[in-house]
């Protein structure tokens, strides 16, 4: 176990008490990282594939203006710190208020500090995980996880980000082994795996290969633009240029043609599962 995770885990155990540890047992209070990853509508969108914008659905009630993560910070620091498990929840929602505003920095920090006062909740671990791949900390991401999938071996959404996290290390095959193993033994498709496994065989080059996943995520989520870029590049490394030509023009027409050219020519990031 790497010192990260040592510092994470364990530095703070002395100050939970007992009854508070049993309580607390079960973690994940909000049941999000063992359910299946795809249990919403088919229609919902992949996240916005950068570092300002990963999160994948949103509690309807939060608001993220300024006025309320100020006052949601101030509620944070009047809590009693004996009252460890209601101090580590608040800090875990002012961490998701952070991510509604695409402040994943500060929702890092959040998560960070639900973790250190409540480090047997598996489901504040799991906020930090995210909120480090989506800054782009894939080592660190990484780490947490399989952490996770150590204490957890069935938690869905952890194996996802693992492969996830694989591919930001650009470990392909490790990538490529995960996610298969998410895929098979889900109970219902996920056209975001569908959509990460095409990234990891194009960049594991087997493109002819990754052109069907690409097609089968864009049957199942067709607006949102990130697959068909994704679908453009293996069509050109294929030589289906017809293919790539026709897919362009559709989404330069549907998306625009600067943004949609634009995204051509940034690498594409992988989904990651966060509710």
């Amino acid at each position: 176990m790497s010192k990260f995770i040592q510092g994470l885990l364990f530095g703070c155990m002395l100050v939970i008490s007992f009854a508070t540890v049993h309580a607390a047992i079960v973690g994940d209070e909000d049941n999000t990282l063992f359910g299946e990853a795809n249990d919403a509508p088919a229609a919902v969108s992949l996240p916005a594939l950068d570092a300002t914008n990963l999160v994948e659905a949103a509690p309807a009630a939060a608001v993220t203006n300024e006025v309320t993560l100020a006052q949601q910070i101030d509620v944070v620091r009047a809590m009693k710190t004996d009252d460890v498990v209601a101090a580590a929840r608040q800090f875990r929602i002012l961490g998701d208020l952070y991510v509604q505003a695409n402040r994943m920095d500060e929702a890092a920090r959040s998560y960070w500090q639900a973790t250190r006062i409540n480090p047997v909740n598996a489901g504040y671990l799991h906020y930090l995980g995210f909120a480090l791949l989506a800054l782009g900390d894939h080592t660190n991401g990484l780490e947490v996880y399989l952490e996770l999938l150590a204490r957890y071996p069935d938690a869905r959404k952890a194996l996802f980000n693992v492969a996830a996290a694989y591919y930001g290390l650009e470990e392909y095959e490790q990538a490529h082994r995960q996610l298969s193993q998410y895929v098979a033994t889900a109970r219902v498709e996920d056209p975001k795996a569908f959509y990460n496994m095409g990234l990891i065989l194009m960049e594991s080059g087997r493109p002819n290969e990754a052109i069907s996943w690409l097609v089968r995520a864009q049957k199942r989520i067709p607006s949102n633009p990130f697959i068909p870029a994704a679908l453009v590049r293996v069509y050109r490394e294929t030589g289906s240029d017809e293919l790539a030509d026709h897919t362009q023009g559709l989404s330069e027409d549907r998306f625009g043609q600067e943004a949609f050219d634009r995204l051509l020519a940034t690498p594409l990031l992988p989904a990651f599962l966060d509710r």
